[in-house]
């Protein structure tokens, strides 16, 4: 009464790769578009560093020190988010 049960699977081998082929690097630099992956990282470079000061803003009061650290936090951390969008979009 074992007739249900499955069969082991059998690994493949990756059909991808010939013999004296070399494998491609994993963590290649994705080719994309200049104009459109600065554009892309801009927006969100300027949108985050006006978030940054708001928040500071609205955190810590008018203080200059505070809002310019604030600001460069924002443009910082947009630039980061900027460039994953730019990856996630160049990815097929």
């Amino acid at each position: 009464m074992k007739k249900y049960l499955s069969k082991p699977k059998v690994r493949k081998p990756h059909h991808q790769y010939h013999q004296g082929q070399q494998k491609k690097r994993v963590n290649a630099p994705p080719k994309i578009n200049s104009k459109r992956a600065n554009g892309i990282i801009t927006v969100a470079v300027i949108i985050f560093g006006l978030l940054g000061m708001g928040i500071t803003f609205f955190a810590a009061g008018s203080d200059m020190i505070w809002l310019s650290a604030g600001t460069v936090a924002g443009l910082i951390i947009g630039y980061f988010f900027g460039l994953q969008i730019v990856k996630g979009l160049s990815k097929k």
